[in-house]
């Protein structure tokens, strides 16, 4: 191994942060990040959202994953 690789990796190792699960957790709440599991929506609006996208598809034939995804595309997200 070249001395520049490993004077680099021995920089990355020393140089970076670390930061905790429940750190990451703590600012996530802290700053009000949203996800799909904390989306800031009621259970009728997101089942409001899913009968309108379920319009779409009048077969019936579109699952969890493919309505997850067309939400998605409308930057709705919503756990299964």
């Amino acid at each position: 191994m070249s001395r520049c690789l490993v004077t680099c990796k021995n920089r990355l190792d020393t140089d970076f942060l670390t930061t905790s699960l429940r750190s990451v957790q703590n600012y996530t709440k802290s700053l009000g990040v949203l996800s799909s599991r904390r989306n800031g929506l009621s259970a009728a609006q997101e089942a409001e959202l899913v009968s309108t996208v379920e319009l779409d598809d009048p077969l019936g034939r579109w699952g969890n994953v493919v309505v997850q995804e067309k939400l998605k595309a409308k930057s709705v997200h919503i756990p299964r």
